[in-house]
This record gives C-alpha cells, sequence and structure tokens, in this order.
C-alpha cells in the first residue's frame, strides 16, 4: 500500500521517535524453544543495520517487548540511543510514559505494530504503520502496510522512508 499525495510523507519528516513491539515487528512471528524453558528469537540483519543508522542521525527509537528475551536486549544494547523496556503487560502505558518522560508530542511519533494489541498505540502515533503480516484490525488501522512482514525487513523500509523524507538517508547503506 503507496500512500497517496505528499502529506504522508510530510508527516514523516516531522517524525523524532520511532516505537515498535520487538515481538512480531522487529523479530519474526516465530520463537525457538529450547530445552532449557529458554525462548530465542530471530533479528533480521537488515533491520538492525537500519536501527543502527536511524541511530546515528538522531532519530530517537523505544522498543517494548512483553517478553524477557536475554539474546534481543544483548543484540540490541550494542546500538545507541535506543530506549528499551522489557516484560510489559500494557504496551500503550509504557508508550505514553515514553511520551510523557521524554517531552514528545505524539504527532512526532510513529508506531509500527502487527498484533491486535497494538491497536492503541496506533491510534496515539502521529504515524501508524502495519507490518505485512499484521492482524487485519492492524492493517485497517494503519496510516501505511509495509511490504515487509516483521523481522524480514519492515524496520529498514520505514526507517528509510523517514530518514528520506528527512533528507539525511543516504544511498550506500546495505543490508
Amino acid at each position: 500500500m503507496k500512500p497517496e499525495g505528499d502529506l504522508f510523507f510530510k508527516r514523516l519528516s516531522e517524525i523524532r521517535v520511532l516505537m515498535l513491539p520487538v515481538e512480531g515487528v522487529l523479530t519474526q512471528d516465530s520463537v525457538l524453544l529450547l530445552e532449557n524453558g529458554e525462548q530465542l528469537r530471530q533479528v533480521s540483519y537488515t533491520d538492525m543495520v537500519g536501527l543502527e543508522y536511524a541511530s546515528q542521525q538522531k532519530l530517537r527509537i523505544f522498543l517494548i517487548q512483553r517478553g524477557n528475551y536475554q539474546s534481543v536486549y544483548k543484540a540490541i544494547n550494542i546500538i545507541a540511543n535506543i530506549a528499551f523496556v522489557g516484560s510489559v503487560d500494557t504496551k500503550l502505558f509504557e508508550m505514553e510514559k515514553f511520551i510523557l518522560d521524554h517531552d514528545i508530542d505524539s504527532k512526532e511519533t510513529l508506531f509500527i505494530g502487527a498484533q491486535p494489541d497494538d491497536l492503541d498505540c496506533l491510534n496515539l502515533a502521529g504515524v501508524s504503520i502495519a507490518t505485512n503480516d499484521a492482524s487485519w484490525e492492524i492493517k485497517n488501522a494503519a496510516s501505511y502496510i509495509s511490504k515487509y512482514d516483521g523481522g524480514k525487513g519492515c524496520v529498514r523500509e520505514i526507517i528509510e522512508m523517514i530518514l528520506k523524507s528527512q533528507d539525511v538517508w543516504f544511498t550506500s547503506i546495505t543490508g
């Protein structure tokens, strides 16, 4: 789905904070269960490169994680300028708290969602994005539907759109 007109890209140019859940957006919608009970999630290298570059360009990033996946936290922790909250019950509460604590206008936020419990966060954000494999509720509420599934390049696609609208993307980035 490609939004019509320049209004969408104007809204992207005003984004200061990218917000997204780890599960189903940054990671694929699958979990590897180990015999010891540990759960492993897979993160796209392309998305990680996008997050790193976005961070370098001073786009604030806020990741919300329902579970307590230490492997994801450790991988994300190497990238500067990323706020991370794990083991949350309510994504909306954490999003509202971050906005309030950092004196951010919700119109300056972009939220990427995939699951039905992301709907309230999509409605609060200035720009709402659905992964290609999102639930129908999320796709219906989103301003834009990514060409990519969660954990398979969706985050990088959206970061590229934001940074291009702000004239800070460069074409030599690869993933």
